[in-house]
């Protein structure tokens, strides 16, 4: 409150500097006026003229302080509002970070037992039943990294990658994931690609492939009876060649008047639709905003009742088998042996300290490590796990990031004040929060490596390969290691 009484004084002294500074002017000008009527003649019909024109004067005067006023008042309700819009903005990111974590924490939990599950004797019809958790699970996690991509998209804080890769192998992966469902519901599912469609091109795979994936589900999804079909093609001159992917369907159709707002967040063409085939509605704004960040353009064209096609245009760079291989490396299943080599090289079994206050996501994790002779020692908040490096010699730390007493940033800056090797353990970030801010928080407290839950077991064991390799010398990581979004990347890359 005092912040505007002192804003509020300074704009009415502002004002009346204003004020004062236009009267010396207007009396000057009057002074000067009369001595030089009174200078050629003395007459004073020329200064009568000149008083009657004290009034218009004072009219400008008041005319110009109150422009000035309001001004002076435009500029604060903007100035307002953009402290409202910020405010706005900050309570928006800090309730997606709260939501990640709150529901990928017990997902964890779910995804995780289910997984250990899965690799126990069971019958055929339990493993039907834990199929089905676990694909109802992963379908909750699809709805959470949409909210989460449209976020981070609204925000501009997607990064695209350009990155040589298989098209030809992305499209038959793309083609091949939808095919149970749509052999499912008795739809022809069909892929063709003209002959000047390069096999190799440079662009973002990952992206790419979750547009095509996106316009494939929702044909599938509204189409109950006759065929879907993926077309791809390159189009445009040379010099500016562009890929074509379009997606037909024989499904419900779009009325023109509800074509406008096909691509707006959180809306479906008709409010109907969500009730009888569900979803979230963001599925084809995120689309529309990577295409964009592409540096392409996405469009639909529908008669109602007979079908859709879906296209979308990027540019076309074409690439080389050998970029292709230097992009992708051994891929996912590559660095995981590679990740498995590295821990029996050691010769001794690894010590690694757990930090997780999640008694659920405890078993979890230590069920997962334990299939790979690993008995980690568990702490369930920050304080004790500093206590733990500071008593014990550890390889590797997983560190959860909020935890009671003391939260993982905090016990992660207290292990680096440490002297010798204490000090220098590395530390993995084993987290709920998934925005690229939170990347920044762990990377600014001196952790080596992050996985996000639900992490996959791959994930987890190529992270602890990763920096207790680097310890040892045999690798040097520059910086924060994201193994989530690496594995990600090379799977995207070998499909």
């Amino acid at each position: 409150m005092w912040l505007v009484t002192w804003l509020l004084g300074f704009m009415l002294l502002a004002m009346v500097a204003e004020l004062a500074a236009l009267v010396l002017l207007l009396s000057l000008g009057v002074s000067a006026a009369c001595a030089v009527y009174f200078l050629q003649g003395g007459q004073l019909a020329p200064l009568a003229q000149l008083v009657e024109q004290v009034p218009v004067f004072l009219f400008t005067i008041i005319a110009g302080t109150v422009s000035i006023y309001r001004q002076q008042v435009a500029r604060e309700t903007l100035m307002r509002a953009r402290d409202a819009a910020e405010a706005a903005n900050r309570a928006k990111s800090e309730f997606l970070a709260m939501m990640s974590h709150e529901i990928r924490t017990p997902m964890n939990g779910v995804l995780g037992m289910t997984g250990l599950l899965a690799d126990t004797p069971l019958s055929e019809e339990q493993k039907r039943s834990v199929s089905t958790i676990r694909e109802c699970g992963e379908g909750l996690m699809h709805i959470i990294n949409d909210i989460l991509d449209f976020s981070k998209l609204e925000a501009e804080a997607v990064e695209v990658e350009e990155l040589a890769f298989d098209l030809h192998g992305l499209l038959t992966y793309a083609i091949e994931i939808v095919t149970p469902r749509a052999n499912a519901r008795g739809l022809r599912l069909q892929a063709s690609l003209t002959a000047d469609v390069p096999k190799y091109i440079s662009s973002d795979a990952g992206r790419l492939r979750q547009v095509v994936l996106n316009l494939l589900g929702n044909a599938v999804k509204f189409t109950e009876r006759g065929s879907v079909r993926l077309l791809a093609s390159v189009v445009g001159a040379r010099g500016a060649r562009r890929l074509r992917i379009e997606v037909q369907d024989t499904g419900i159709g779009i009325a023109p008047e509800k074509m406008a707002r096909l691509f707006n967040s959180f809306t479906q063409a008709d409010s109907s639709i969500s009730r009888r085939f569900g979803g979230s509605g963001l599925g084809l704004a995120i689309s529309k905003k990577l295409v964009q960040r592409m540096g392409g353009e996405i469009g639909a064209d529908s008669v109602a009742g007979k079908g859709s096609t879906f296209w979308l245009e990027i540019p076309l760079t074409v690439a080389s088998e050998a970029e292709v291989k230097a992009a992708a490396g051994r891929g996912s299943e590559g660095e995981f042996q590679d990740a498995l080599l590295v821990l029996r090289q050691l010769g001794r079994p690894l010590r690694l300290l757990v930090a997780e206050d999640n008694a659920t996501n405890q078993v979890v994790v230590k069920a997962v490590l334990a299939k790979y002779g690993i008995r980690p020692d568990v702490v369930g908040n920050g304080v004790e796990a500093v206590d733990a490096v500071r008593r014990a010699s550890y390889d590797a730390v997983l560190m959860d990031i909020h935890m009671p007493e003391m939260d993982g940033f905090e016990a992660t800056r207290a292990i680096r004040m440490m002297a010798g090797e204490a000090g220098s353990v590395p530390v993995i970030a084993l987290t709920a929060n998934a925005l690229s801010s939170d990347h920044d928080e762990c990377r600014t407290a001196g952790m080596n490596a992050y996985v996000s839950k639900p992490f996959r077991t791959e994930e987890l064991i190529i992270a602890i390969a990763e920096v207790v390799g680097a310890r040892a010398g045999r690798d040097a990581p520059s910086q924060l290691l994201d193994v989530a979004a690496s594995a990600t990347r090379s799977r995207a890359l070998s499909a």
